[in-house]
């Protein structure tokens, strides 16, 4: 998967995310032309069709936070992600705040993704955050109870990556 560098509307303006993603401490394989990722934005990325069925590509339900779970899917099934500088994507969000309910999916996703793949104590301290964002952000505390509505679900379902992968989620800080 390649990760483009991110200009924003008419201005063409750099995404923050291109500077998170030209720094990833995860570091470089001498192998691949760019920084190692585990994240991308779903609208600047080019993913080999292969590498996207084999690792599951996007359930049809989600939207926000859809790119880290997918870009885990393709690192457990050994496929690569890297940002490349020199890859030009322009994006042109609809004007506006963000929506309520595209921000609730966001949290509900973090959440889901956390309770499936990570460990007990880090998705414990996920779930924690958004109660506490929660506590003044009503799309916070809808995630967490559509979240736990899930449950029995995310207890069957529950797999978590091994530590390797854990170990670069959490340089990440994801």
């Amino acid at each position: 998967m390649l990760a483009a560098r991110t200009l924003v509307g008419q201005e063409r303006l750099d995404d923050p995310i291109n500077e998170v993603m030209r720094r990833s401490p995860l570091g470089q394989d001498s192998a691949l032309p760019g920084p190692s990722v585990l994240g991308f934005l779903a609208c600047a990325a080019i993913v080999r069709r292969s590498a996207f069925l084999e690792a599951g590509g996007f359930p049809e339900s989600v939207m926000g936070f859809e790119e880290t779970p997918l870009a885990l899917e393709m690192a457990l099934h050994g496929w690569a992600a890297v940002y490349l500088d020199e890859l030009i994507a322009e994006h042109h969000p609809s004007p506006g705040p963000e929506r309520a309910s595209r921000r609730r999916s966001h949290v509900h996703n973090e959440l889901v993704f956390a309770w499936r793949r990570r460990p007990f104590g880090t998705a414990f301290a996920r779930t924690l955050s958004a109660f506490r964002q929660g506590l003044t952000e009503r799309a916070a505390l809808g995630a967490l109870l559509d979240t736990a509505r899930q449950v029995p679900r995310l207890r069957r379902e529950r797999n978590v990556v091994d530590e390797s992968l854990e170990s670069s989620l959490r340089r990440l800080n994801l």
